[in-house]
């Protein structure tokens, strides 16, 4: 027993069909790696300031405190 489906491809309903689809296919690929790239980008760029902060935070002097008053004007007049 043998069994099968024919399509006629030449009809132009299912040539618009079929190249719907295959447009749709390729939408959403291109949408799944612009994503990727995308996550990964931001994973890099995190992971360099993170780095790069760290490498600043290790060449900068160390700040010095400045002398406390009790009557510093800035604790005066905050409100």
């Amino acid at each position: 027993m043998v069994g099968g489906i024919l399509q006629d491809i030449t009809e132009p309903a299912v040539r618009k069909a079929e190249v719907i689809r295959k447009a749709q296919e390729v939408i959403q690929r291109s949408l799944q790696t612009t994503q990727t790239i995308a996550c990964l980008l931001g994973e890099s760029a995190a992971e360099t300031e993170i780095t790069l902060n760290s490498i600043i935070e290790s060449f900068s002097p160390a700040k010095l405190e400045e002398p406390k008053h009790e009557n510093d004007w800035r604790k005066l007049y905050r409100r």
